[in-house]
């Protein structure tokens, strides 16, 4: 099975947002946004400072840290202090109780907003029956920003290609879920995947000569395990999922 080792995912911006974060994904953000004035969440977009760092960076690399084949990366540098920067940075920061629970470092391009880094905590520490977690209502918000700066895509940074063995499979699945499909990076290398060499849960994004969007990809799991990933299946309009069940050595088309 032939791979891109680096891969975008990328969203287009239409009038009316919501309808691409699913059913699930617009009852929980409706819900919060009905009524974020009752509650001790907020938000802001910023320039992008130093004093975002102060934050930011230990959150970041507290999470990124934990990563299996995570290299690091020096944030302030790749960002504000970038030399020869094309275009200014800017940050969104989610407040809970006046405390920064997650934020986003992004760029407004020509035609997209483009995220460098993001990092947000799982949930909220003091509402705990608000459904919608900090990464969801960002996304929207970001969306909405793009919208409202008359931009049509949103861009996420580059991600690594497989999941699995890089970063969580569960993060291409909070990108499917908001309506972000993957396109090939155009800095990348073609590799060859040999299924029989894994014995852990991967999810490669395969390759098709002459394609820049990713059209499908293989999950190669046990049995057991399969259930952990029912909610990947669901996109199938955004990606289509064939399915190597491990212990069987049997191949299933979804």
């Amino acid at each position: 099975m032939l791979y891109a080792n680096k891969h975008r995912w990328v969203k287009r911006i239409h009038p009316d947002i919501l309808p691409d974060f699913g059913k699930s994904g617009i009852k929980k953000i409706s819900q919060l946004l009905a009524k974020l004035g009752d509650t001790n969440i907020s938000y802001k977009f910023s320039p992008l400072d130093e004093d975002f760092f102060t934050w930011f960076t230990p959150q970041y690399e507290k999470q990124v840290g934990s990563k299996k084949n995570f290299s690091g990366h020096n944030v302030i540098a790749k960002t504000l202090h970038r030399e020869n920067k094309i275009f200014p940075y800017f940050s969104l920061t989610v407040f809970e109780s006046d405390t920064p629970v997650g934020g986003v470092i992004f760029t407004l391009r020509k035609n997209r907003l483009s995220i460098a880094f993001r990092v947000f905590k799982p949930s909220w520490d003091k509402n705990p029956t608000v459904r919608c977690s900090p990464a969801l209502l960002a996304e929207y918000l970001l969306a909405r920003h793009a919208l409202d700066n008359n931009l049509e895509y949103l861009a996420h940074g580059v991600d690594k290609n497989p999941y699995g063995l890089n970063a969580s499979i569960g993060l291409a699945i909070f990108k499917l879920s908001v309506g972000c499909r993957p396109e090939i990076y155009f800095n990348h290398e073609i590799k060859d995947f040999n299924t029989a060499e894994y014995s852990t849960d991967t999810l490669v994004f395969e390759y098709k000569t002459g394609s820049k969007v990713i059209e499908e990809a293989t999950l190669m799991t046990t049995l057991e395990n399969l259930p952990k990933y029912e909610q990947l299946m669901k996109y199938e309009h955004l990606l289509k999922i064939k399915t190597v069940l491990m212990e069987l050595n049997q191949v299933s088309t979804n």
